[in-house]
């Protein structure tokens, strides 16, 4: 078991095991709604922003909340409609 394990870290895999995040694949087949963002779907980072924003939310939107909220952006989660992420979040604290 060790062995394969050490054959598979060898690899060097970059893998996002996320429950439930659609592949770059299964988003593009809503490609042909596509208005005004002309195919661009990437945030600053490299973030496909069809997709999760990972567990603090896409950092552009977490500016946004910021600058509503009178705040700094390291301190704002920008959740979406996932609640055990945001229960996880709260416990975590």
């Amino acid at each position: 078991m060790f062995k394969q394990y050490c054959a598979l870290k060898s690899q060097g895999l970059n893998l996002d095991l996320t429950r439930g995040k659609p592949s770059a694949e299964q988003l593009s087949l809503s490609n042909g709604l596509d208005g005004i963002l002309n195919g661009d779907y990437q945030s600053r980072d490299g973030i496909d922003t069809r997709n999760y924003g990972g567990l603090e939310g896409l950092p552009e939107c977490r500016e946004l909340g910021a600058t509503l909220l009178g705040m700094p952006a390291h301190q704002v989660i920008a959740g979406g409609h996932s609640s055990l992420t945001l229960m996880h979040q709260a416990l975590s604290l």
